[in-house]
Formats: structure tokens, C-alpha cells, sequence
């Protein structure tokens, strides 16, 4: 009989009011946590010092811009993009006066952007400055500063990998829960605030997750992409976190992770509290996994997935930065009678486009679950939860029993 299992990517919670894209770009850029950020780390008027971008920086404008060709060629204009990509890509020869003139605009043209976006009085309607809120691209920009976190204390660049993953903590548990004006932010407050039930968050009648709690006791296994246990609460069972949770906090001085939620560890982190901070994999190419308790939520994906007959995928869209996810899901397609049936959400993405997923024979078909290694049904935000829950029903009387 063929087993199942689904992997929920950020797309499964949107349902709940929680962030997605321009959001997590916003805070990253704008420095909208800048105080709470400040009074979590005892920086005084530092935290904006250590904002991902700041006036000098190039690569991640350059590497948006080469990432998102098409739609800056609409914004900037097909000159401007290509000296940009030629910059990016290293092209310029400095000894030459036209491309080291070149190199002197793309300069000038990163250090006008960088005040468009971090000024509170820029044009909202500013085209080049939505385009990089909308698009913007970290990987380059982040992943080179991981190095730093090496050191301790911890340099400026190893500061901005730190606060990157602050912020999306701090935009993410105001998500989750009632934070009030007067709310203290140390670690031993937030430690208490992650103890309660979410109270900040819209709770839909019916979605993924309610869908799925009617096949409780099932034992089909759950991955997620996702930071909260939102998935754990309604479906009564444990989950496979693979990009950690808000319980999780790293200590870069003492090279482990605490879970907040076991008390011996909570104290063990308060104890070392001026070198921790949130163990959350945000998008980036570089996704270090230094610890046991991340390398088990993999080890469960592996030996799960190989137990596994049909992977449903949900709200995930198997982008290059999760490509140490995906190389587990291209490994597990190549076995015999493996089969992964993906719900595009509008048809944005073309699978096809997928360099390591061409091998395999893709079938569109909406209307019922066939035997093709991958599945690709076209859903909308009409019919998605009701597609989700036809495909439980329908692969039912094969899936959950033994």
C-alpha cells in the first residue's frame, strides 16, 4: 500500500495573516524593528548600524537586478541593467575608461537607491524603489558574512547576519502575538512570551491544516519550511522543522542551539544571552546546520521520505536558496514508484523551468491524482484548500491504513 507524507512551504500559513515576500523584505530593508532590535541586544543608537544594507553596499541591487532581469529592463531600462549585470558579474575592466566610468554610475546609482529605500519621506510610488522592496535578493550579501560569526565578539559584518535573522523574529512574533506598548525586550521576556498559545493570529474555519486534522492518528509525516508549530496545534502531532522554529535560539560563542521551550535549555541560553540569537533559516543560499537538533529534523525528512510513496507538496516553490531541500526531494524522485504531486498556487511557477526536474515526466492534470512521477495541479485561492483536501480523500482508502 503507498504512503504518504507533505512538505507545507510558507504558502500554508498566509491563511493565518502571517508574512510572505515584500513583507520579510520591508523589515530587512527599512530597519522596522530598529528599536525592539535595540533594546533586545542593550545597543543604544547602534541598531541601525547593523541593517543587512547600508549606503556602500552594491551587491544586493546588483544581484536583484540580475536575478529579475526581465521587470528591472521595465524599471531601470536595458543600459542601466546591463552595466549592472557587468559589474555583478565582473566584467568591467577597470583599465578601460568607458567600463570604469561604467563602474563609477553602477556606484553612484546603488548609493541613490540605498537613500530612496531607507528614507521614511521617499515617494511610495517610486518605482525603482518598490522594485527592490518587492524583489529584493540577499543571498550574496548574507551568505558572505557568515564567516564572521566566527569571531567573538562578532564584527560588524557577522552583526548584520544577526540582525537579518533578528528582524524576521521580531516581525514574525508580533505576528503571532499581542504585544503591547510597554512590552520589555529582553530574552527572558520573549522566553515567557514563546510559553502561551499565539493570540495575535486569525484561525480560518477551514484550511490545510484543519483539512489534515481530520485524518488525525493517520501518521502521515509533516515537513514544513515554517517557523511556528501553528501546524502542531491544530493537527495533534509532531512536525519536521527544517528550517528551524521561534523556539530555537543559536549561541555562535558556544556553538549550539537552545530550545527555549525545555527549561534547562532556556536557562542555559539566558546564561549566555549576549551571544545568542534566532535560529531561523531565512531565505539564502547558505543554510549552515551546526547543530544536532537541525541535523535530526533532516535525518527525519531522509529516512521519512523513504518510507514515502507520494509527497504532496503545499505552498512551497522550490527556490535555488532551498536547494539543500530540494536535492533530497530529486534523490527520493529517482527511486522506483516515487510520485510528487505539487499544488502551484496560480500556476506561477513553471516546473519545467527546473533544471534538476526535467528527468522526470510531468503530468498537468487537475482533475484527478494520476501515476506520473510528478503531478502539477494548477490551484487558485478558491479551490486550493478543497484540491488539498480531494487528494486526501481520493489517495484515503490507500494511504492511511498500515
Amino acid at each position: 500500500m503507498r504512503k504518504m507524507s507533505i512538505l507545507f512551504g510558507a504558502g500554508a500559513e498566509v491563511d493565518y495573516g502571517l508574512p510572505v515576500g515584500k513583507e520579510f523584505i520591508e523589515h530587512l530593508l527599512l530597519g522596522k524593528i530598529d528599536s525592539a532590535y535595540q533594546a533586545l541586544y542593550n545597543l543604544g543608537k547602534k541598531a541601525d548600524k547593523h541593517r543587512l544594507i547600508h549606503n556602500s553596499s552594491q551587491n544586493v541591487y546588483l544581484q536583484t537586478i540580475s536575478q529579475y532581469r526581465d521587470e528591472a529592463v521595465e524599471v531601470f531600462g536595458e543600459d542601466v541593467v546591463n552595466i549592472c549585470e557587468a559589474k555583478y558579474n565582473g566584467e568591467l575592466d577597470l583599465n578601460n575608461e568607458n567600463d570604469k566610468k561604467a563602474g563609477k554610475d553602477c556606484k553612484e546609482w546603488c548609493e541613490k537607491w540605498y537613500k530612496s529605500i531607507v528614507d521614511p519621506n521617499a515617494d511610495k510610488n517610486d518605482q525603482k524603489r518598490n522594485f527592490f522592496l518587492e524583489h529584493a535578493v540577499f543571498f550574496e550579501s548574507l551568505d558572505s558574512k557568515f564567516n564572521d560569526l566566527r569571531n567573538y565578539p562578532v564584527n560588524k559584518p557577522g552583526l548584520r547576519v544577526r540582525y537579518a535573522y533578528t528582524a524576521i523574529f521580531i516581525l514574525m512574533l508580533k505576528k503571532l502575538y499581542v504585544i503591547p506598548d510597554d512590552f520589555e525586550w529582553t530574552f527572558e521576556n520573549v522566553f515567557s512570551l514563546l510559553q502561551k498559545p499565539y493570540d495575535n493570529i486569525s484561525f480560518p474555519d477551514k484550511s490545510y491544516y484543519t483539512v489534515l486534522a481530520e485524518y488525525s492518528g493517520s501518521g502521515i509525516p509533516i515537513f514544513t519550511t515554517n517557523y511556528t508549530h501553528i501546524a502542531e496545534d491544530i493537527i495533534h502531532q509532531r512536525v519536521t522543522y527544517l528550517h528551524g522554529n521561534m523556539d530555537w535560539f543559536e549561541d555562535y560563542k558556544n556553538l549550539t542551539v537552545y530550545d527555549c521551550k525545555d527549561e534547562s535549555e532556556r536557562k542555559r541560553a539566558l546564561d549566555h544571552a549576549d551571544s545568542i540569537f534566532p535560529f531561523l533559516l531565512i531565505p539564502s543560499g547558505v543554510k549552515p546546520m551546526i547543530c544536532a537538533k537541525e541535523i535530526l529534523e533532516f535525518a527525519d525528512l531522509i529516512n521519512k521520505l523513504d518510507q514515502t510513496d507520494t509527497l504532496l507538496v503545499v505552498g512551497y516553490r522550490f527556490n535555488s536558496e532551498d536547494n539543500h531541500i530540494n536535492s533530497i526531494i530529486c534523490d527520493w524522485l529517482r527511486q522506483p514508484n516515487k510520485q510528487m504531486i505539487y499544488l502551484n498556487y496560480n500556476g506561477s511557477l513553471k516546473l519545467s523551468n527546473l533544471p534538476w526536474i526535467k528527468e522526470f515526466k510531468i503530468c498537468d492534470d487537475l482533475k484527478k491524482v494520476t501515476d506520473e512521477p510528478v503531478v502539477n495541479m494548477k490551484v487558485d485561492a478558491q479551490n486550493s484548500i478543497d484540491v488539498f483536501e480531494k487528494i486526501l480523500n481520493e489517495l484515503s482508502g490507500e494511504v492511511f491504513h498500515g
